[in-house]
């Protein structure tokens, strides 16, 4: 469980902890038992990889046998060492582009804040077609960059809230691979997160009304220049922050604590109670 993101009840991170004296690091991964010990809250991201991923599973699969086959054995190379050599090359791919999702995240922070900040060049051609996107919706920005908490238990970090009229909503970015002439691969779990934000920043309780909506855009890192932006009415988010709950609960029955003892609830509590519709 170390390597989570963890949160305080005041939605302060809380990923690392500090080290006895002359340890060689001077902070450690945050752990269940210090979640436990300190009442920390998971993150959104946490709870959602409780459930499986296929498609995540395979897209893994597929980079060792990738990284396999461009690179057999070598000499007398042992299996534990071989094994060390294929998993780091098959995370090489999926590390750079975090990398890059995350310069890119964090340009386009710095543009929504500031639209003469300054940034890596590079970036330019996926940070200004995604702000224009963004202009082109015309949504009003409420909040940049949000730390957000939910007394159900559990806190995150999102991209932007915003009004839209008469609606509010949560919008977030993710940077992905596209193909011409296809449609955006939308991910298990992106829709989900968006309504566990938004019952977080905008509900403060597990109510979704009929005047939310919620918005991924995502930037293509392999055709730049392309923004895709897919809606979510309010019975989308409804069903996903149910299935969001799921997911919490099979967390919380994996790891044998329940956040929200943090905010002086009662362990145990019926999890329908919390489920939209009941």
């Amino acid at each position: 469980m170390s390597g989570e993101h963890w949160y305080n009840t005041a939605g302060e991170s809380c990923h690392t902890q500090p080290t006895k004296k002359g340890a060689k690091n001077p902070t450690r991964a945050t752990t269940i038992t210090d979640a436990k010990k300190l009442g920390l809250l998971p993150s959104v991201s946490s709870i959602l990889k409780q459930a499986a991923n296929p498609a995540l599973d395979r897209w893994k699969a597929n980079q060792i046998i990738k990284a396999c086959y461009f690179c057999p054995p070598i000499g007398e190379e042992d299996i534990d060492t071989y094994a060390r050599h294929i998993l780091e090359m098959a995370d090489k791919e999926r590390d750079e582009a975090a990398e890059l999702g995350t310069a890119i995240h964090a340009a386009l922070e710095a543009v929504l804040l500031d639209p003469l900040a300054s940034y890596d060049p590079s970036l330019a051609q996926y940070v200004q077609p995604a702000r224009r996107k963004i202009t082109e919706l015309g949504i009003d920005v409420m909040g940049r960059e949000i730390r957000t908490v939910s007394e159900l238990g559990y806190a995150g970090t999102t991209d932007v809230a915003f009004t839209h009229g008469t609606f509010c909503g949560i919008l977030d970015f993710k940077s992905t691979k596209t193909t011409p002439e296809e449609p955006v691969l939308v991910k298990q779990g992106h829709a989900a997160q968006i309504a566990a934000y938004h019952v977080a920043y905008w509900s403060k309780s597990p109510q979704i009304n009929n005047n939310t909506k919620g918005y991924n855009v995502y930037i293509s890192t392999t055709e730049p220049g392309r923004i895709d932006v897919v809606e979510y009415d309010a019975a989308t988010l409804r069903r996903e922050f149910a299935y969001f709950m799921h997911c919490f609960g099979i967390w919380k029955h994996r790891y044998g604590y329940d956040p929200r003892c943090a905010f002086g609830k009662v362990a145990g509590e019926e999890e329908a109670a919390y489920l939209p519709g009941a």
